[in-house]
């Protein structure tokens, strides 16, 4: 199914457990509560697709394009999502623990009310996304651009934001208990060191 043409079809609850859909057009496609447990979407075009309550646990989307899906409730444990195009993603209320989002686009996502424990945001750029009310701990976020970000109420315990940038991020009320910020520029400017 690599590279198949599926624009806009209606696919929810659909079972891809495994499947090989990488460079699949599915822009547009309704895939609320399917089942893409360990499928390859890499280099996928997933582009405002409806994607809430799907499982896509342990899924390749390296490169991917989600651009502006709706992927609330979803369940995204250990999925490899480097360097992919998340820009404006819904990810309410999602399970997004061991998840890799190191490299990829997040300007302008709702992440808030997500489980993102262990995550890694090597290298992310999170600005002006919403992270509010979001478990990080123990998250990497070294390096991340998280400019405007909102981390209200977030729970960044033991996370590593060293080099991290939180020029303008909202932080009230987070927890930073034991997190790494040596290099981290603070909302208010200043480098912590």
């Amino acid at each position: 199914m690599s590279g198949t043409n599926l624009n806009g079809a209606d696919l929810r609850e659909a079972i891809f457990s495994k499947a090989n859909l990488s460079s699949a057009d599915l822009s547009n496609t309704n895939l609320i509560r399917a089942k893409l447990i360990k499928s390859n979407l890499s280099k996928a075009l997933l582009s405002r697709s409806n994607l809430s309550g799907a499982d896509l646990s342990y899924a390749i989307l390296k490169d991917a394009d989600l651009f502006q899906s709706i992927l609330i409730d979803a369940d995204l444990f250990c999925a490899d999502l480097r360097n992919a195009s998340l820009s404006g993603a819904n990810f309410y209320s999602a399970n997004l623990s061991d998840a890799d989002f190191s490299g990829a686009d997040l300007t302008f996502a709702n992440i808030s009310d997500s489980d993102l424990t262990y995550a890694k945001f090597i290298g992310a750029n999170l600005s002006d996304a919403d992270l509010a009310d979001s478990n990080l701990s123990d998250a990497d976020l070294s390096g991340a651009n998280l400019c405007n970000a909102n981390l209200t109420r977030s729970n960044l315990s033991y996370t590593n934001l060293s080099r991290a940038n939180l020029t303008g991020a909202l932080i009230k009320k987070a927890k930073f208990d034991g997190a790494q910020l040596a290099g981290a520029t603070m909302p208010d400017g200043s480098v912590h060191h």
